[in-house]
C-alpha cells in the first residue's frame, strides 16, 4: 500500500490550490524557499518575533535543502508572513528533547542539564519521520486579517507530502494565548505539556507545551477544510 494514496495526494494539492486562491484574493502570493540561511536572516531582521527557533537555526541545527523549507506570503516584493518546516527521523522524539539534540544537533554539548518532563510527555511515544514547524510570523500590519488560519496549516500539508511524514509537531510556550493559537489558529488536534524548568534553546526556565498531529490527523483535516470551503472559492 502506498504511503500516500492518489486520493491523499489529490486532496493535498486541492488544499494547496485553495490556500493559494485565498491568498490571491488578499493580494498575496504564496512562495517557497529551501535556503535555511535566507530564513534565518529574514526572521532575525524582523520586529515583533521570538527570534529564530533553535530547531530551525542553521547555525546550531542540521537544516539544509532536502530536510528544510520555508513558506512565505508576499505582498508585492515584501514578505509579510513566514513559516519554516524541517523533518527528522527518530526512534523516540522525547529522547531527543531529553538529550537537547532536537534543539541543537550540530555540536555535542559539554554542559548537559536535565529537563523536567511532564508525566504526559514522558509517556508519549512518537517515532519515525517527524516534521517540525517553527518560526511562524506575520507582520504586525497584516495581523487580524485571517492569515493565521490561512497560513499556519498549509506548511504541514506540504511537509507531509514532500517529506512523507508520520508525525508533525511544534513547540509553544505553555500559556493560554499560545494554546489558543495552536488549537484554534493552527488547528492542532493534540497537545501535551512538555517540560517545565530549564529549556535548552533559551538557557532559562520556561513552561513549554508540544502540539502534534499524526499523518491521518493531517489528512482528515485537509479533507475537512476542502469540504468546508465556501462555494465561491
Amino acid at each position: 500500500m502506498p504511503w500516500l494514496t492518489d486520493k491523499d495526494l489529490s486532496a493535498i494539492q486541492s488544499y494547496v490550490d485553495m490556500t493559494r486562491a485565498r491568498a490571491d484574493a488578499l493580494g498575496l502570493r504564496l512562495g517557497i524557499d529551501t535556503d535555511p540561511w535566507a530564513f534565518h536572516d529574514f526572521l532575525q531582521a524582523q520586529a515583533h518575533t521570538h527570534g529564530v527557533p533553535a530547531t530551525h537555526d542553521p547555525s546550531i541545527t542540521d537544516v539544509r535543502p532536502g530536510n528544510f523549507f520555508w513558506l512565505r506570503l508576499q505582498h508585492g516584493s515584501e514578505t509579510v508572513a513566514c513559516h519554516a518546516q524541517r523533518w527528522i527521523e527518530t526512534r523516540n522524539l522525547i529522547e531527543l528533547v531529553r538529550t537537547h539534540s532536537i534543539f541543537a544537533d550540530l555540536t555535542p554539548t559539554l554542559d548537559h542539564r536535565s529537563v523536567d518532563l511532564y508525566p504526559e510527555a514522558a509517556e508519549l511515544f512518537i517515532a519515525g519521520r517527524v516534521g517540525i514547524g517553527g518560526g511562524f510570523w506575520i507582520r504586525k500590519d497584516w495581523r487580524g486579517k485571517g492569515l493565521t488560519e490561512l497560513f499556519s496549516r498549509i506548511g504541514r500539508a506540504v511537509a507531509l507530502r514532500h517529506f512523507s511524514l508520520e508525525w508533525y509537531v511544534a513547540f509553544f510556550l505553555n500559556t493560554d494565548r499560545r494554546t489558543q493559537f495552536g488549537r484554534l489558529g493552527a488547528a492542532f488536534s493534540n497537545s501535551i505539556p512538555l517540560l517545565h524548568g530549564y529549556f535548552p534553546p533559551y538557557r532559562r526556565h520556561l513552561d513549554v507545551q508540544m502540539m502534534y498531529m499524526s499523518r491521518s490527523d493531517i489528512l482528515r483535516q485537509v479533507s475537512h477544510e476542502i469540504r468546508e470551503q465556501p462555494e465561491a472559492a
